[in-house]
């Protein structure tokens, strides 16, 4: 059975909480069609005929979804305006969206572990993503060092590959060999 989409809301705040300083949802779900936002912009103003009549420049409330979105469930993020000039002037968090349900080949209907997954995903990233420790990661830096060191040493000594041909025949010339013999000077 799958939730309706009240009861998915109802998760999201109960499992991602609430933004305490708007006193919104950090995620929701809505039906696109019945959003609108306002927006700071230019807008031409036509008689209904279709004649021009002027310009005009300030906030407008404009559906905030364009047609090809029109009726689907979006989830949505809400988010700081700060750095965007069009939304920062007309309110401090906005609603954007994270996933078009019904675009692609996705369901129409949301369900909660797909809206989850989503959200967690969002949130973290890659949800089979392994997280490495910073020890972790530098054991994995010196495994790859020390194989390329093996490889490096097979390809010196065989006699028959480029380099340990050019190395025994004195047309290559090895740092580690110049070093020793600098030091010796």
């Amino acid at each position: 059975m799958s939730e309706s989409v009240e009861e998915i809301n109802k998760l999201l705040i109960d499992n991602y909480g609430m933004d305490i300083s708007v006193n919104l949802p950090k995620f929701r779900i809505v039906w696109t069609t019945s959003q609108f936002e306002k927006r700071f912009e230019k807008y031409q103003v036509y008689t209904p005929g279709g004649i021009f009549l002027r310009e005009e420049q300030g906030v407008f409330e404009v559906p905030k979804y364009a047609n090809d979105m029109k009726d689907k469930w979006v989830l949505e993020k809400l988010m700081s305006t700060n750095g965007n000039p069009y939304l920062q002037q007309v309110a401090k968090f906005s609603f954007e969206p994270i996933w078009l349900f019904g675009a692609g080949n996705s369901s129409r209907q949301p369900i909660w572990r797909a809206v989850q997954l989503l959200v967690r995903n969002n949130l973290y990233g890659d949800p089979n993503r392994i997280i490495k420790s910073l020890s972790d990661l530098e054991r994995e830096e010196r495994e790859v060092e020390e194989k390329e060191k093996v490889k490096m040493k097979e390809m010196i000594s065989d006699d028959t590959s480029g380099l340990g041909w050019a190395l025994k025949h004195g047309s290559a010339v090895s740092i580690n060999g110049l070093k020793k013999e600098l030091k010796g000077n």
